[in-house]
């Protein structure tokens, strides 16, 4: 998948799911559109209905359901951008628990739970918040990491998957929560 969109051979950044403010991918946007590297690309999957390629920016339209884990594989990094907001800091999105399930390292910023696991795992970066310049040290971050640390984070990142979001382990947890209600 990766040769099919034109992301071999660069260290590919991917966003796939809604634009939504919210979710605080505009200052993602923002970062790469600062970044003048041939070697760094961005991926953005949800977003429009055409397909747009600019320097180092690929956006896609929304892709089936069962195609998403293609996109998620063909990027290197994925990126939760996440703003301090309350709904931020109380659960972590769905995206995340699939970034994990992919092995890939993770770029997010220090909001909620995510960002507390990322650094229990050693699966990635955390940054302060999603202002473009702390986007950008993390995004310069993980240039200059060799592969194999980007493969180790990877490996924790799927560790951190089987281990805090699989099936087992929510009954466990939901079991967990009605014991304490004592239901």
């Amino acid at each position: 998948m990766k040769s099919d969109l034109g992301l071999e051979n660069r260290l590919t950044f991917g966003y796939i799911g809604a634009d939504s403010k919210w979710q605080g991918v505009d200052n993602l946007i923002e970062t790469g559109r600062r970044i003048d590297d041939d070697d760094l690309q961005f991926l953005y999957v949800g977003f429009s209905r055409n397909t747009v390629r600019s320097h180092n920016e690929l956006y896609l339209p929304r892709v089936p359901f069962d195609e998403v884990k293609y996109y998620y594989g063909a990027c290197d990094v994925l990126v939760l951008p996440r703003p301090p907001h309350k709904s931020a800091e109380v659960a972590a999105p769905t995206k995340f628990a699939e970034y994990a399930a992919m092995g890939r390292p993770i770029l997010t910023t220090d909001v909620g739970d995510a960002a507390d696991l990322v650094r229990k795992y050693e699966c990635g970066i955390v940054v302060d918040d999603n202002r473009p310049e702390n986007l950008l040290r993390g995004i310069e971050t993980f240039k200059s990491l060799p592969e194999d640390e980007l493969v180790r984070m990877g490996e924790n990142a799927r560790r951190m998957a089987e281990e805090e979001f699989s099936m087992e382990k929510m009954k466990q947890d939901l079991k967990n929560v009605i014991e304490s209600l004592g239901v």
